[in-house]
C-alpha cells in the first residue's frame, strides 16, 4: 500500500510515484460522463395485430339465436366457448377431462366440461355448422386490444363486416378452431390486400380483417419496469389444494344430477338397511325409440319356447310366480320405456333352473 499525503497536489502524487516504480500507482483523470440509469423494461411500439372476429348466433336451450361474438384461430386445434357463456344460453355441459397445452407445452387450466351447440351467420339463416366445444373459464382478454384506426373502416366501407365491431375492444365468448375454421370460407371466396392496412378475408359469416396495423397515437413510449416475487401465502394455499380431493365443477352433467338425487332421497331404515331411489329421466323422449327393440325380442324368446316344451312350461310358472308377488302388474296404458328380457335354462347336476335376464 502507498499512502499519500492530503496536503499534496496531485501533479507532486505522480512525480513522487514515478521515482519508485516498484510501488507505482496512476491515478487517471475524471470523466464527466451523463448520469443516465441502464434501462431494463419493455417499450410499447405504435403497433397492433388484429385476429379475425365474427358475430354468431347460437341456438340456447329454448331454441332461440343469441348473438356470440367469436374469435377465429386456426393456431388452435379446439374449438373453445366460456363458462359464462354456456351458463347464459343454458347449454347442457358434458363430462370431459382435456387437457390443454398452450406454447411452450404450458399446462391451460382444466377444463369445465364440454357442450353440444349449433351456429349461424348473424344476419342468415344458413349455413348452420354444429361444434362440441370445449368449456374454459376465460378464453383472451378484449380482442382488439386497442380501439383501431378508422381509416380500416373507411378503406373497407364496401364490405359487410362479420363483426360490425371490429375495430372496438370487446369480449370474447367463443373461439372457432381449426376443427371447424375450414367450414366457415366459401369455395371462392376473396382477399383484398391494401398496403399499410390489414388484409380483408370473405368468410360465409362476413369479412374479417386480419394484419398488422399501425396504431395513431401522439403518447410518448411507456417503459414498463417489472419484478416478480412469489408470493410464501400462495405457495402455501397451492401445496394444500394439491392434497385436497378434485371437486366436480359441472352442476348439469348427468353425473352430477345422479349424485344429487342420490344425497337428496338415500334414506336408512330401523334395520340399518339403505333405501336408495333410482333417477329417471324427466324428458322420455331422451330415451329413444324402445318399443320396437324391445317386441323384436319378444318374438325371438316366443319362437324359442315354441321349440322347447320344458322352458315354455318353466318360463309361464316364472311369470306367474314373478306377478303373484307384486314385482309386475298388468300395464293399463302404454308406457314410455321398454325393457327386453329373455330366458335362460341353467342345468346342473341336480337342479334344473330358469334365470330371466
Amino acid at each position: 500500500m502507498v499512502h499519500f499525503d492530503k496536503t499534496i497536489k496531485k501533479k507532486e502524487v505522480t512525480s513522487m510515484a514515478s521515482n519508485h516504480p516498484a510501488h507505482s500507482v496512476s491515478i487517471p483523470e475524471p470523466v464527466s460522463t451523463p448520469a443516465e440509469p441502464p434501462f431494463n423494461g419493455t417499450t410499447r411500439t405504435a403497433s397492433n395485430v388484429i385476429l379475425g372476429t365474427v358475430v354468431i348466433r347460437i341456438r340456447n336451450y329454448l331454441g332461440q339465436w343469441t348473438n356470440v361474438r367469436t374469435l377465429l384461430d386456426t393456431g388452435s386445434q379446439i374449438s373453445v366457448i366460456t363458462n359464462a357463456c354456456v351458463t347464459r344460453l343454458g347449454l347442457q355441459r358434458r363430462h370431459c377431462k382435456t387437457e390443454i397445452t398452450g406454447l411452450s407445452q404450458t399446462i391451460v387450466t382444466a377444463t369445465k366440461g364440454s357442450t353440444w351447440c349449433t351456429f349461424v351467420p348473424i344476419n342468415k339463416e344458413s349455413p348452420q355448422i354444429s361444434c362440441e366445444p370445449l368449456i374454459l373459464s376465460r378464453i383472451t382478454g378484449p380482442m382488439p386490444t386497442m380501439t383501431l384506426s378508422s381509416n380500416i373502416r373507411r378503406t373497407y366501407s364496401h364490405i359487410e363486416f362479420g363483426d360490425p365491431h371490429f375495430d372496438t375492444p370487446g369480449p370474447i365468448e367463443f373461439l372457432v378452431g381449426a376443427d371447424i375454421y375450414a367450414n366457415i370460407f366459401g369455395n371462392c371466396s376473396r382477399i383484398i390486400h391494401t398496403p399499410g392496412l390489414p388484409s380483408a378475408y370473405e368468410t360465409l359469416f362476413g369479412w374479417i380483417i386480419i394484419g398488422q396495423s399501425t396504431v395513431n397515437t401522439s403518447s410518448s413510449p411507456v417503459s414498463l419496469l417489472l419484478m416478480a416475487e412469489p408470493s410464501i401465502d400462495n405457495m402455501l394455499c397451492k401445496f394444500w389444494e394439491l392434497e385436497e380431493p378434485t371437486k366436480s365443477t359441472l352442476p348439469f352433467t348427468d353425473d352430477q344430477k345422479c349424485e344429487d338425487h342420490f344425497n337428496r332421497t338415500t334414506k336408512r331404515d330401523s334395520t340399518g338397511r339403505y333405501s336408495v331411489s333410482f333417477p329417471f329421466r324427466m324428458n322420455p323422449s331422451h330415451l329413444g325409440d324402445s318399443h320396437a327393440m324391445a317386441l323384436s325380442r319378444f318374438y325371438t324368446l316366443e319362437r324359442k319356447l315354441l321349440k322347447d316344451r320344458e322352458l315354455y312350461t318353466q318360463y309361464c310358472a316364472f311369470m306367474k310366480e314373478y306377478e303373484d308377488l307384486g314385482h309386475m302388474i298388468i300395464a293399463r296404458q302404454p308406457g314410455k320405456y321398454y325393457i327386453p328380457h329373455h330366458a335362460t335354462m341353467i342345468v346342473s347336476n341336480t337342479v334344473v333352473g330358469l334365470v330371466m335376464q
